[in-house]
């Protein structure tokens, strides 16, 4: 019987904070705002972004915009247990750049770097170019690191110089 009471009591507590967001947002102005995903969020950047430069590619895996300049002329595409080594130029969707490969390349194991990284090398074989733009949950989500602040869209021009 002590449990039913608790259990009660608790429910009321629940109910009553919910009442109480309820009433404080109607106090704010009205009607509960309609929470979108982050995905959601990311895929509506990503689509005007598209319609604004008038890009010409296509949604790959994961919601990432792919404009692949060049397949490539290797053998295969990379998978998750090679090392690749790119040329790279990370910018946000305003052409800042945030980051880019130096001078030589950059090599790195495949699975060792943001799953949009992959997903996107992936539909390159050596020699390969694109443009993707990665939605913030394949890149940092929620997380920021150093300049790139959370739930950012990313967009990389990668070169895959070579596949070992």
């Amino acid at each position: 019987m002590k449990y039913i009471y608790i259990l009660a009591l608790a429910t009321t507590i629940l109910f009553a904070c919910k009442n109480s967001r309820t009433a404080e947002s109607a106090r704010e102005g009205g009607e509960r705002q309609n929470f979108k995903t982050q995905n959601e969020v990311d895929e509506e950047i990503i689509k005007k972004h598209v319609a604004e430069k008038k890009l010409n590619g296509k949604f790959i895996s994961g919601g990432i915009y792919a404009i692949i300049a060049d397949s490539g002329k290797g053998e295969r595409n990379p998978t998750a247990k090679d090392n690749v080594t790119v040329k790279y130029k990370g910018y946000f969707l305003n052409g800042n750049i945030f980051d880019q490969s130096k001078e030589g390349d950059f090599t790195f194991m495949f699975n060792s770097v943001i799953q949009g990284w992959g997903l996107s090398v992936a539909q390159l074989k050596k020699g390969g170019s694109g443009t993707f733009i990665i939605p913030s949950s394949l890149a940092y989500g929620p997380n920021p690191n150093g300049q790139i602040p959370a739930n950012a869209v990313l967009a990389f021009d990668i070169t895959l110089v070579d596949i070992k």
